[in-house]
């Protein structure tokens, strides 16, 4: 048998930020003034996914091969435009905002967007490709299950950063595999196993406090889990007692450096 199957979207997102910050003056009893900051991030993509399955049988044993082929592009423009200037905000508010007579009015971006400076105006793409094989082999009338599978995935992400005039392209790819195995020792008991790898190749380059970009290394994982699965009282209770690990290294975060104020993009090791 053979599925081909598409889907595409769209999403739009545009944040207005008031900002804020953490640090109170008990003497004048005020909050430092934050940035006001406008974050438009619209981003979209399309995905083309191909299935072949195969069924057969062997010497008893029952056969699924399936081979996909798949392919998709995201698409993203994060801009960022910071108004740090007083004007931007009420005199009462210059040397930070009064816990005491609070005035929250601004002037956002809409309003006047020449007291905004631009931080961070991209225009980024991630292009992919994979193939994937995998076979499943029922035996012993039904009672082992056995699962193996073998995928390649190649990437290209490329971003384009307007501010600097730069455009920086990262070029991976990467071999994953999942094998499992399921055995029912009894009619009401399934013992199972089953262990992994992921990658997911990052989307962009990484901004450090400076507002230099790198390259990020992409994610990658691994896990693995076990257990079984029971059924008691003439099959009307049925449980799942299982065990698993994850771990997941090099994924992508975005923060707010304290120190500078910059939106930065780290990884942040293993988890």
């Amino acid at each position: 048998s053979f599925r081909s199957s598409t889907n595409w979207f769209e999403r739009g997102l545009v944040r207005q930020e008031a900002g804020g910050r953490d640090q109170f003056n008990p003497v004048t009893r005020t909050i430092q003034r934050g940035t006001a900051r406008y974050r438009p991030f619209p981003e979209g993509g399309a995905t083309w996914q191909n299935d072949l399955v195969a069924s057969f049988a062997t010497a008893g044993v029952k056969h699924k091969l399936l081979l996909t082929l798949d392919a998709q592009r995201q698409t993203q423009q994060p801009k960022q435009y910071d108004a740090a200037v007083n004007q931007a905000f009420p005199a009462s508010v210059a040397a930070g905002l009064s816990i005491d007579t609070p005035d929250y009015q601004f002037a956002a971006y809409k309003d006047n967007p020449a007291l905004f400076t631009t931080v961070q105006n991209e225009d980024d793409t991630i292009d992919m490709t994979g193939v994937f094989l995998s076979e499943r082999a029922s035996l012993l009338d039904g009672r082992t299950l056995v699962l193996a599978g073998l995928r390649h995935d190649s990437a290209t992400s490329t971003t384009r950063d307007r501010v600097s005039a730069t455009t920086t392209e990262i070029d991976s790819d990467a071999w994953t595999h999942q094998l499992g195995l399921n055995v029912r020792v009894l009619p009401q008991l399934t013992v199972y196993a089953n262990t992994s790898k992921s990658f997911v190749p990052q989307f962009g380059s990484g901004l450090d406090v400076n507002g230099a970009r790198f390259n990020l290394p992409n994610e990658n994982g691994r896990g693995w889990e076990a257990g079984f699965k029971g059924e008691v009282i003439q099959n009307r209770l049925t449980f799942t007692l299982g065990y698993f690990a994850i771990t997941l290294n090099n994924v992508a975060t975005t923060v707010n450096d304290p120190a500078t104020g910059r939106t930065v993009t780290l990884t942040n090791g293993e988890q």
